[in-house]
Parts: C-alpha cells; sequence; structure tokens
C-alpha cells in the first residue's frame, strides 16, 4: 500500500463466488453508487479504484452499511471482454467509454481514463440538477458567517481576484464551478467534487451551504454594492455563468429563473484590487 494512502468506506459483497467492491459518492447531495465488478483487467480496475479513493476521499460516505439507502443513480464498472469499439472518422479515432443503459444506470469499463471519469460524474450531476432544480455554475466563493457568498462575472472580471484576497479570513470555497440545488425548500450551494484547476489548495467537502448573497462583479475604484430589483438583468448575468449542453438546456433555464425569482440577494460589486479594503468590506457586510 502507497504510504500515506488511506482506504476509507470500501464496501464488499459477494455475488456468487465474484467479489464486488462498491463505493457511495455524495455530489450535491445526490448519492452515486460506484460498483467494481471483477475483472480480468485487475491493475486496471486497482489503479481505478485507488484514483477515486484518494481524488474523492471528501465525498465518499463513511457508512459501514448501505442498506435501506436510496441511490439517485449508478456506476456500473465491468469487463468488456478487452473488446474495445473504435469508430473511425477521417484521420479521428473515438472509442466508447460508457454505455447508459437506462435513466439512472451507466455501465463503465475500465480502461478509461481518469479525466473521462470525471466527464461521466459531470454528466450525471448535470442530469441530476437538471431533474431536481438546480443548476451548474462558473463562479468563485467565500464561506462568511454560516453561509456562502458567490461571485460571477465574465472572464477576467475578478472572480479568482476577490476570492483569494478575502480567503485569509474567509475560506474559500469555489474558484471555477459550483452547484446550486433547491432542496428542503431553500437553495443550496455545493462544492465540485473535483480539484480547482487554478486553486488546487482550496479544501473540498460533501456538505451543503446557505447562500448568503449573490455578487455580480464589476471593477472600480472603490468597494460598493447595490442590491438588484431587475430580475431580468439578473437573469441575463447569470445565464451567462451557467453550465449546461443542448440536452439540458430548457431544464437548466427554468431551473435559474426559478432561482432568481424565488429569491432578492443578488448585488452588483463594485470592487478594487486591494486586499485591505476586500477584507474591511466584507467584515462591516450584513
Amino acid at each position: 500500500m502507497v504510504k500515506g494512502f488511506i482506504r476509507i468506506n470500501f464496501l464488499t459483497t459477494r455475488s456468487g463466488n465474484i467479489m464486488k467492491k462498491e463505493i457511495i459518492l455524495k455530489i450535491a447531495g445526490f448519492l452515486i453508487k460506484l460498483s467494481f465488478n471483477s475483472s480480468d483487467w485487475k491493475y486496471a480496475r486497482k489503479q481505478l479504484i485507488h484514483f477515486i479513493e484518494a481524488n474523492y476521499k471528501k465525498f465518499i460516505i463513511a457508512k459501514n452499511n448501505i442498506k435501506g439507502l436510496n441511490f439517485d443513480y449508478e456506476l456500473s464498472f465491468q469487463n468488456n471482454n478487452y473488446k474495445v469499439n473504435y469508430i473511425r472518422r477521417n484521420s479521428h479515432y473515438y472509442i466508447d467509454f460508457f454505455i447508459k443503459k437506462d435513466k439512472r444506470l451507466i455501465i463503465v469499463y475500465y480502461h478509461i481514463s481518469y479525466i473521462q471519469m470525471q466527464l461521466i460524474l459531470l454528466e450525471i450531476v448535470r442530469q441530476l440538477l437538471a431533474e431536481y432544480n438546480g443548476f451548474i455554475i462558473h463562479c468563485s466563493a467565500n464561506k462568511i458567517n454560516k453561509g456562502v457568498n458567490v461571485f460571477v462575472g465574465k472572464s477576467g472580471s475578478g472572480k479568482s481576484t476577490i476570492m483569494k484576497n478575502i480567503s485569509t479570513i474567509y475560506p474559500a470555497l469555489s474558484d471555477d464551478f459550483a452547484y446550486i440545488r433547491f432542496i428542503d425548500n431553500t437553495y443550496c450551494f455545493y462544492q465540485r467534487e473535483w480539484p480547482e484547476s487554478k486553486a488546487s489548495w482550496i479544501k473540498k467537502n460533501l456538505h451543503r451551504f446557505y447562500i448568503n448573497k449573490v455578487f455580480i462583479l464589476r471593477k472600480s475604484k472603490k468597494f460598493a454594492a447595490e442590491m438588484i430589483t431587475d430580475k431580468n438583468e439578473i437573469y441575463k448575468h447569470l445565464l451567462d455563468n451557467v453550465f449546461t449542453d443542448n440536452k439540458y438546456l430548457r431544464k437548466t433555464a427554468i431551473n435559474l429563473f426559478r432561482f432568481i425569482k424565488k429569491n432578492n440577494f443578488f448585488y452588483y460589486l463594485n470592487f478594487t484590487k486591494d486586499k485591505n479594503e476586500a477584507l474591511c468590506f466584507f467584515k462591516k457586510l450584513k
């Protein structure tokens, strides 16, 4: 075993003479079961399991008994009998790495890469959020008091800057993508399970956070917050920062509209790059 490696929540069930390992992930409040069936690709299977344990350990449910839990989705890893299907288009080659068997089950093969594993999880969460009143948003965020302040804006608007400037006092939660979902009669913020591309130091967990305020950023010479009352204006700004595809576009747009209609915590934030001014501003902000 690799030094420093922690084995968490390895669930084992027996089917005939075959041992099957299971890991339960909780992402955006959804329970996703990963079933690792026996395989001739033993090394690939072992490496994939180690990767998942190491990179998603904060999102693994640490329970010894999973009986009674209702899963929102299942990933079933199977052998594929060494057969990899190639599709050739001109000089480009494509291989299949999963099959969507039904609405809640994906068959995955052990030859997938780590990036492909993340793409599969992203597809699952995007589908579930579209179905259960949520969406994925490009943002930065910090935990302030008991809730989270979310910062949105175009590329280069200063999302990373303001997140970093106040992170010495207010823990950073996101610098890339995050999940927002309506659950238990309120909208909650969830961290994405994948490490941030430019801020891998951000600590991750599976907990939900209540939203204090959503700020649309505007660079300025001084700090000032201005409440936005025009819902159409808010929708226009946020829609540019929502991550989806054509398959879920309509549902996601409706979910975003409901989010804006139900809440009144949207503000323009005029800000500077001065760290001390930023900390002083958020200390005074109620």
